[in-house]
């Protein structure tokens, strides 16, 4: 691993542990002060991505510092920018903006795995179609999502539906297609990296294969 590598690392994990401790305070602060349903979703977010040993029974420790690094992103955008800060009411189209930014993040996440699938031969796929599945999944995700909203809507009587700028019907079709449109990045994106010639690219995208697989070894062989 080159020393420009191991920099990148560290200062990722410095930015990993800064939001690790502004998720917690977040997730305290919110249960104890505000809203209490918002604070229990922060916390519970932290431990799921923090204590993956938990779901593993041991036998994975952690996850990849790339992935924790892009979830703990996902989680200040939706819950502590988003809920706490109140951007989704005070902020036009910030919404647009996680509905974008999430699915390209999810996809990325997803396209490094498939990819790790791919190359050491667990995925009987080529990686083109393997693309278009994942952006299909992507999509699901954000369309189970606006399933949510609405049932919450119609059950507790909630507004998370519409927008500032959109009524409940014209938001969740754009959505959608916010939804499409990051998963499809992010699946692009995940497919430039792979196929990047820059070394220290491919040193990350080895070292983090590479874990993958590791992890998932570990989990198959009981």
């Amino acid at each position: 691993m080159s020393p420009k590598t191991e920099k990148f690392i560290k200062r990722r994990e410095t930015i990993v542990r800064l939001m690790r401790t502004i998720i917690l305070l977040t997730g305290a602060f919110q249960t104890l002060f505000g809203e209490f349903m918002v604070g229990i979703a922060i916390l519970a977010s932290l431990v799921a991505i923090t204590v993956p040993s938990l779901i593993t029974r041991g036998r994975i420790k952690s996850l990849p510092l790339d992935f924790e690094y892009i979830l703990f992103i996902m989680v200040m955008l939706q819950f502590v920018i988003g809920e706490t800060l109140n951007f989704y009411e005070n902020v036009n189209y910030y919404d647009k903006l996680v509905h974008f930014t999430l699915p390209m993040l999810l996809g990325y996440i997803t396209s490094v795995l498939v990819y790790t699938m791919y190359i050491t031969g667990n995925l009987r796929m080529t990686l083109a179609p393997a693309m278009v599945v994942i952006v299909l999944v992507t999509l699901g995700i954000g369309a189970f999502w606006e399933i949510i909203e609405y049932a919450a809507d119609q059950l507790l009587g909630t507004y998370l539906q519409g927008s500032l700028t959109s009524p409940p019907l014209i938001d969740t079709m754009n959505d959608l297609i916010v939804d499409a449109l990051g998963g499809i990045f992010g699946a692009v994106l995940a497919l430039r990296f792979a196929r990047s010639h820059d070394p220290d690219k491919r040193g990350r995208l080895t070292a983090l294969t590479t874990e993958l697989n590791d992890d998932y070894a570990k989990l198959v062989k009981h």
